[in-house]
């Protein structure tokens, strides 16, 4: 019985666990590819965020994009997309 309970918490906690997962460039990019990167996961993306993500990738800043798939965020030299399951 302990055994199955085992079992059961094991896969509970791994179907959890991986309900997400995230793709991290992790150089600068050119605005094209950053263009190129988010309209890849998000093609209604306003040109507004795509350049406010592709300057807080470029100045050291801070920018989020969200979609009801997918998030990107948008740091210092590093551009991560987290998609929901």
């Amino acid at each position: 019985m302990k055994k199955i309970i085992c079992i059961v918490i094991t896969t509970v906690m791994f179907v959890f666990a991986n309900t997400a997962f995230a793709e991290i460039s992790g150089i600068m990019l050119s605005k094209q590819e950053v263009v190129n990167s988010i309209m890849e996961v998000n093609p209604v993306a306003a040109p507004k965020d795509i350049e406010a993500c592709y300057n807080a990738m470029k100045n050291d800043g801070f920018h989020r994009i969200s979609s009801s798939k997918v998030t990107i965020y948008c740091t210092k030299n590093e551009l991560m997309r987290v998609f929901a399951q």
